[in-house]
């Protein structure tokens, strides 16, 4: 029952009253069985009080407890003496409290009773004795031996029977509980901790003095737990003026510490010897910050050099090593330890690393802890300790250190080789104190070069013949390298070196185009095809991944290739025979082979992501004498057989025919045996797969045990023997008689529905082993299964899986690696096209098996996998251990070396090692590395540029590659942008650096073309131009014969006209540059507005600019771009192919900005004088002309007015693509100024007219806004009156037509055109024709959908004609036209729109488009109608009639309203109140809402 406690025999109430010092407490009381022993009461007392010793007195006699530990409280009688009276022990002999206060649950209670008799059994021997141990450890511990740990004069003796060592450990159990249990509480007791420091050094110096301090394991895990408390302890001993008096054996206790690590060198426990070597080295450690005595003795004691040596660089346990630089590194990084301290402990380590540095190449493996101690001890030495080394020898030395190490490294894993690693981060912190103390480095023999050529950037190798070529493999990992550009960048620290430096990093840079395969990290394995540069390259996906092997390039449906070639791949065996096979026509007959072999080595050799499988595709020739269609799946089963059949027929000598065939190719006997007399025919038939039904078979074994149990052939299908003469029953059967050691499953998962009609996939359960016996399948066992045959196993190696339908899907592989490296098990790598990766065997029952999946949601639904095996390859097992031995020894890294011929094997390892390059010159530390060395130019030439410029021509000419052929290419742009910066800022301050960039960019067309256009990063194009226009006009201002002018200054002359050119000029040779990227402008969309945006800034700079621009055609091809779309230019874009494929692209959909081609042409015709002669280009030069303008060439005149032929009229096809754009409005307008300016005398003003309103005609007509603004600007400039009033006059009406788009711009027009002043025809002609045409576009605006279009309307309309408040009416316009009869005019347009929309047409409209002109209308009638005339009469009679029909029909509510009566009898309300009011007779009360 809840709480109820169930008692050990009758229940009793014992009081009893804690007294502790002069202090007495309350009498309490506590209840236990009568039954239970007296070491029980004994505990709970403990547990009440917290008490750790206790005096207790009773009946008024003082008893001890301890007689009665097994006496139940019933016989002791006890509980029957009254008051239990409990004193804390409070004497000199007793330490401050330190006890367990939790309540121990009546189980543990029971177990710890029993405690005495347990704490015997661990004397037992040493296995019972540790379990022994770990029970106890799992309770509190016992009370007494609490009291014994916190009684000052317990012996070493009682506390750590040593000849008993699970006894002592039991022991270090109490000490640790109690001392974990005193942080908990924030209640830590000094004394307690000396105490136990004290009393655990001296059992360590006892058990030193015998002769075999770790000759048990008992012995071997006492010391360990010894130590490892001694350590706690002393992390908690606090850190005084008498913390040094905490041991008192100072040189014993070193002497027994540095034993234990002696000794531990022989401990093959990993875990015990680290605990002994690492804890007792932090045990000395830590001792020594509290006793300077102590770390006096433990340097006079002489061992810790080869301690540390042995333990530290030699041993080749990492656990060891990893404990020891922990230890070292917990002192030097210690946040609260006084730097005296530190100096002290970290100098006297360093004078040992330092002595063993040397060695580190002998023992590179145990680099990683040596090299990170030794860092830290170095940056934790004081700058007085710094001064007294030679750092500069340390420098030189380290160097040569880097020199001699040979790095090796697995590409593709993230390995780090800690050698090169641990000395170049000493080296750099050295540089680091040198600069600190500001020393300079001076090293007679310079290793800047030599350390770039072996770590980061080896010498290419060269053909040599026939002698096999090493890859040279740099150092890989980032952060390593970064250290190593530190240094090197460091010794560069004199103009001599810093020059020969920047040359040596711009070798490294191609200076040539290049296949770009390696970019989307493929390995090309011909030249035959090409690939365009990958503008987004991300390094870490172009290399192979960590499972070594490269996988195969998708070239678009060939997953179901790739997934075989994988698997015949790793068959190392088979892969050897092919890259042998003997290949004497690799062009034309053996074409197949020769790809093949070509393949395999590259995805054996090769270093890159993925290899190209284009050559195998092109080469294979299928059964219809056609090449492989990669764009169409195939089965992968058909293309097994296809390909073995084209390679066999490829092989040249019967005999390699018959080797090919063996490796998969077996025989299999088709077998009719009589059941009624002893005859059997055999027919034998090859195979080089077993087809194995799945459907209705569960097991790979259910399906080879039905292969040869075959058919019955009987009744009607029996069997006619030739022997007999007769027909019999027969069983017909296939077995196997010849096994090749690779066997191919063909797991048949494609049926045929004969009813359907359609292919379907079978994706039922099938299980198959992992290992094979096929001998029960042989013809022998088949004949005679009772006939014993020795087993024939085969392994599962491969399989090939298929994910998806039976009419489209993915093909992968899994693939166990071979040959098997027996010291780890096999490992098995999924091949997924171009990705290769670890693969779990344990889950080769969930990927491969098929069936359901496991119940998953809510509903703990299933459905089919889709994904499971459809090949599986097994392999003998004698094959696969064959290979261990074979190729084991050739390497130990994946995947295994098979001989390839020499040359193909030197053209692969030459490939790696121009990616390996690449790959290291886009890694970000390059980056760095090439701004700093950028950046470090002003500080070697002092701010100063030299007198001949080398220095920072080969600086500038670095960045400019570097940018172009690396930082241009990666997906974040923001190192090409600091690098742009660093540059602007030398091309700024010095006309020659400013004229070293221009050569760079006008001598180097690729790259300019590449940066330009090709980019597809917008950042880095917007940062290059930047960079060319402040060139240029840097050089313009300050050296105007470099830039391309035979003048002294461009600025004071370029105002008289066109000025004498230099020949070879920067600017000329710019625009040259970009003339020739014309042809290829249409292949970069995403450029054009850069591209276009340098010319028009080229333009904008002056007449001469222009000048050279309009002479290299640049106005005539701008032109051609905008009118190439026009039907009648098909002659121009035969003349030039380029704009046939630009037409091509614009039809597929591809946009083309076109903000700055008509900022560009803006530019260049406000220098045009369109009103000059034309001039004839064939037989004539453009000339300036006396007003500063240029001449239009004849051939630029008909582009500029194409469209107008005299005949049927045509819109400017040019005008309207530019207007139509709506990219640049502002520059549109400036063009049409320019254009019209030149009117009437060009003769084109109608045209320009047409051209307007034919876009303004546009449906639907909110495409039409910057055709409107373009009216706009003819109304502005047109010199013909009347052209201006037809425009207007020609929008108004088509505002009729705008439906329910366009309100707003139409809207506009004839609010902005109003206020335009043409100063050619009129200040007000603009302003009288909108008046004017007010009765035709005014209507339908009153009656437009949008709320604001009608409001505005209405305010347009107060501006022109409400506002006027004469009670005579009298106001005139400008023509003296009183007002009021525009007002009347309006009016009666109104009423005949409401007429012919609402009432004649019966329209389904909005009721509350009516309000707006309603009101109009009533405010016309009632303000400018007058009752007693006739016609006045007869207009209110008319209007008022209107009202009422239009109130009447309710078809006018029909677009969606809540509650159509609501609405109607709101109107009527709302217009019965404004007669009442007469509020509607105001304008200014003119309101479209109901």
């Amino acid at each position: 029952m809840t709480g109820v406690e169930i008692f050990n025999g009758a229940p009793v109430t014992l009081r009893y009253q804690p007294f502790n010092g002069g202090s007495n407490q309350a009498i309490k009381s506590l209840q236990m069985g009568d039954l239970e022993k007296v070491r029980d009461l004994t505990h709970r007392f403990g547990t009440a009080t917290g008490f750790a010793r206790f005096a207790v007195i009773v009946g008024g006699q003082k008893v001890n407890l301890d007689e009665y530990n097994d006496t139940t409280l019933r016989d002791s009688g006890l509980h029957q003496k009254g008051l239990f009276l409990i004193k804390n022990i409070h004497s000199s002999d007793a330490l401050p409290d330190v006890t367990l206060n939790r309540v121990l649950k009546p189980l543990e209670l029971e177990v710890m009773g029993h405690f005495g008799t347990l704490y015997r059994f661990l004397s037992l021997d040493d296995e019972l004795s540790r379990d022994v141990l770990e029970f106890l450890k799992q309770f509190p511990p016992n009370a007494q031996v609490v009291s014994l740990v916190n009684a000052k004069d317990s012996s070493v003796e009682e506390l750590f029977p040593y000849a008993t060592p699970y006894k002592a450990l039991y022991t270090v159990y109490t000490f640790e509980q109690c001392l974990g249990l005193s942080l908990q509480n924030g209640s830590l007791n000094q004394d307690f901790v000396c105490h136990g420091i004290g009393k655990m050094a001296q059992t360590l110096i006892k058990a030193s003095v015998t002769d075999a301090i770790l000759s048990t394991n008992g012995e071997k895990h006492a010391a360990a737990g010894l130590v490892e408390c001694l350590l706690k302890l002393l992390k908690e001993a606090a850190r005084n003026d008498s913390s040094s008096n905490i041991l008192s054996e100072n040189l014993q206790l070193v002497k027994a510490l540095l034993s234990l690590v002696t000794a531990a060198e022989q401990v093959e426990d990993l875990r015990l010897a680290s605990l002994l070597t690492g804890g007792s080295l932090s045990c000395i450690f830590e001792a020594s910050l509290h006793s300077e005595a102590f770390f006096q003795d433990f340097k006079d004691a002489r061992q810790f050099h080869a301690i540390l040596r042995r333990t530290l660089l030699c041993d080749s346990r990492q656990a060891i090593r990893a404990d020891i630089a922990k230890s070292i590194r917990s002192v030097c990084d210690h946040p609260s330890l006084e730097p005296a301290q530190k100096q002290k402990f970290a100098s006297y380590c360093w004078s040992s690393l330092d002595t063993m540095i040397t060695e580190i190449l002998q023992y590179g493996h145990c680099a990683e802890e040596f090299c990170g101690v030794a860092t830290t001890v170095f940056r934790s030495l004081d700058d007085l300790y710094r001064q007294s080394l030679d750092l500069t020898a340390y420098v030189r030395d380290w160097c040569d250190l880097l020199l001699k190490h040979h790095h090796d490294e697995f590409v593709g894993r993230d390995s780090l080789d800690w050698v090169i690693h641990g000395i170049s981060d000493l080296i750099k912190w050295c540089i680091q104190f040198l600069k600190s103390t500001k020393k300079p480095l001076r090293i007679s023999d310079n290793p800047m070069e030599s350390l770039l050529r072996a770590h980061l950037f080896p010498l290419m190798s060269k053909p040599a013949g026939k002698t096999p070529l090493t890859m040279a493999v740099p150092v890989l990992h980032s952060k390593t390298r970064d250290n190593l550009y530190s240094i090197i960048l460091t010794l560069g620290n004199d103009v001599a070196e810093y020059h020969k430096l920047l040359k040596l990093v711009r070798s490294l840079l191609s200076q040539d185009e290049e296949p770009q395969a390696w970019s989307w990290g493929i390995a090309q394995t011909t030249e035959d095809y090409t690939y365009d540069v990958n503008w987004s390259f991300d390094r870490g996906t172009a290399i192979r991944g960590p499972a070594g092997y490269p996988g195969l390039r998708n070239l678009t449906n060939t997953c179901y290739m790739n997934s075989l070639l994988t698997q015949l791949f790793m068959n190392v065996d088979f892969r050897a025979f092919l890259l042998n096979a003997d290949v004497v026509d690799r062009s034309h007959s053996q074409r197949l082979l020769a790809e093949s072999q070509t393949l395999f080595a590259y995805m054996q050799e090769t270093v890159l992501k993925s290899v190209d499988t284009q050559g195998i595709a092109d080469s294979l020739i299928n059964y219809e004498n056609t090449a492989v269609d990669v764009s169409i799946q195939m089965d992968v089963d058909e293309f097994y057989n296809l390909l073995f059949d084209r390679w066999e027929s490829q092989i040249l000598t019967d005999g390699g025919k018959k080797a090919f065939r063996s490796f998969y190719g077996g025989q299999l006997v088709q077998q009719i045996k009589s059941k009624e007399c002893p005859h059997i025919s055999e027919r034998l038939e090859p195979f080089s797969a077993i087809q194995c039904d799945i459907q209705g078979k569960n097991t790979l074994n259910e399906s080879l045990d039905a292969y040869v149990e075959g058919e019955v052939m009987e009744g009607d299908n029996k069997y006619s023997c030739t022997a007999c003469g007769t027909y019999v029953d027969a069983v017909k059967r296939a077995c196997l008689k010849d096994i090749p050691d690779n066997l191919i499953f063909h797991l048949k998962r494609f049926d045929y529905d004969i009813m359907t009609g359609i292919r379907q996939k079978i994706n039922d359960r099938f299980d198959f082993p992992e290992r094979i016996d096929m001998s029960i399948y042989s013809v022998e066992h088949v004949q005679d299964p009772e006939r014993a045959c020795a087993p024939d196993n085969f392994d599962l190696v491969g399989i090939l899986v298929h994910a998806g339908t039976a009419e489209s899907g993915h093909y992968y592989s899994l693939i166990k690696e071979r040959p098997i490296r027996s010291e780890r098990g096999a490992d098995w790598v999924e091949y997924n096209d171009a990705e290769v990766t670890h693969f779990n065997p344990s889950q080769i029952p969930d990927f491969c098996f098929g069936g359901m999946t496991e119940p998953t949601g809510y509903a703990g639904s299933t459905y089919p996998k889709s994904w499971n095996a459809y090949m599986l390859f097994y392999q003998r097992v004698h094959g696969t251990n064959s290979e261990v031995q074979q190729n084991l020894a050739v390497t130990r890294r994946p995947p295994a070396r098979c001989p390839i011929a020499p040359g193909l094997k030197m053209n692969i390892t030459m490939d790696n090692e121009k990616f390996l390059r690449k790959y290291c010159l886009y890694d970000s530390t390059h980056a760095r590395f090439a701004m700093s060395l950028l950046d470090r130019l002003r500080t070697v030439t002092n701010s100063c540029c030299s007198e001949d410029h080398a220095v920072e021509k080969e600086a500038i000419l670095l960045a400019l590659e570097y940018a172009d052929q690396v930082l241009s290419r990666l997906r974040d742009p923001t190192d090409f942008e600091k690098l742009i910066d660093s540059l602007i800022f030398f091309v700024r301050g010095c006309s020659v650096c400013c004229k070293l960039a221009l050569d760079w960019m006008a001598d180097s067309p690729n790259a300019f073309r590449n940066l330009l256009c090709r980019c597809s990063t917008g950042k880095v194009r917007k940062s290059f131009t930047e960079l060319l226009i402040r060139g240029l006009k840097n050089l313009r201002e300050n050296d105007a014969q470099e830039y391309g002018f035979d003048v002294d200054s461009v600025e004071l002359k370029s105002s008289t006209g066109v000025l004498p050119e230099t020949s070879s000029g920067i600017l000329q040779r710019i625009i040259r540059n970009m003339r020739e990227l014309w042809p290829q402008l249409h292949l970069h969309p995403r450029a054009w507005d850069d591209y276009f945006g340098v010319l028009a800034t080229i333009a904008g700079l002056g007449i001469p600019e222009t000048f050279i621009l309009l002479r290299e055609d640049f106005l005539k091809m701008s032109i051609e771009v905008l009118i190439i779309e026009s039907p009648g230019t098909k002659r121009l874009r035969l003349e030039n192919p380029h704009y046939n494929q630009l037409l091509r692209l614009i039809e597929k959909g591809r946009k083309y900005t076109l903000v700055n081609l008509i900022e560009f042409l803006r530019m260049l015709l406000l220098r045009i004088d369109l009103e000059a002669q034309p001039f004839d280009s064939t037989c004539g030069e453009r000339t300036l002309l006396d007003n500063g303008h240029f001449p239009l060439s004849s051939v630029e005149e008909t582009y500029l007015y194409y469209g107008s032929d005299g005949g049927r009229w045509r819109p400017l096809v040019f005008l309207d693509k530019v207007i139509t754009a709506a990219s640049n409005p502002a520059a549109v307008k400036n063009i049409l100024q320019v254009m019209i300016s030149a009117e009437p005398q060009v003769g084109h003003l109608v045209d320009i007219s047409k051209t307007i309103l034919n876009g303004v005609n546009i449906d639907p007509a909110e495409l039409a806004e910057p055709h409107l603004q373009a009216a706009l600007t003819f109304c502005e400039r047109s010199p013909d009156p009347s052209s201006v009033k037809d425009m207007i006059s020609q929008i108004a009406r088509e505002v009729d037509t705008i439906g329910t788009s366009g309100g707003f711009a139409h809207l506009a027009f004839f609010s902005e055109v109003r206020r335009l002043n043409n100063g050619r025809v009129g200040r007000r002609i603009s302003n009288r024709t909108v008046l004017r045409t007010a009765v035709l576009w005014a209507p339908p605006l009153l009656m437009y959908y949008d709320e604001r279009v009608r409001t505005a309307t209405v305010d347009l309309l107060k501006d022109m004609i409400f506002q006027h408040k004469d009670p005579s009416m009298q106001c005139v316009d400008e023509q003296g036209n009183p007002l009021k009869e525009h007002a009347r005019a309006l009016c009666e347009a109104c009423m005949k729109r409401v007429q012919e929309i609402v009432v004649n047409r019966n329209s389904a409209i909005d009721i509350r488009q009516l309000d707006t002109i309603r009101a109009v209308i009533r405010h016309c009638v009632t303000t400018y109608y007058h009752e007693g005339t006739a016609d006045d009469d007869q207009t209110i009679e008319d209007a008022e009639g209107r009202q009422r029909v239009v109130g009447s029909i309710s078809s006018v509510a029909l677009i969606e309203m809540a509650g159509l009566q609501d609405h109607i009898q709101a109107l009527a309300e709302a217009e019965e109140e404004a007669a009442n009011s007469g509020e509607a007779h105001s304008i200014d009360k003119l309101s479209m809402t109901s």
